[in-house]
């Protein structure tokens, strides 16, 4: 899990992995992922959720424009 901003902007995938994802602990909210994939610079904030069972996600933005406290 990541909880820091140094963990984030260290975050990558390892040699030979296209993209990671990894939850994200920030004050109580669930739900909240980052993603990082080789062919991009930018990192995905995703916000995780279920509706009737199905889940769903919503993209939020990218780091570093939107830091983890925003």
């Amino acid at each position: 899990m990541l909880s820091t901003e140094k963990q984030i902007i260290a975050f990558k995938p390892s040699v030979g992995k296209e993209k990671i994802r990894e939850g994200v602990t920030h004050r109580g909210v669930g739900g909240l992922a980052l993603e990082a994939r080789n062919d991009r610079v930018a990192k995905a904030w995703i916000y995780r959720y279920r509706i009737n069972g199905k889940q769903l996600e919503l993209q939020l933005g990218t780091s570093p424009a939107i830091t983890l406290v925003e």
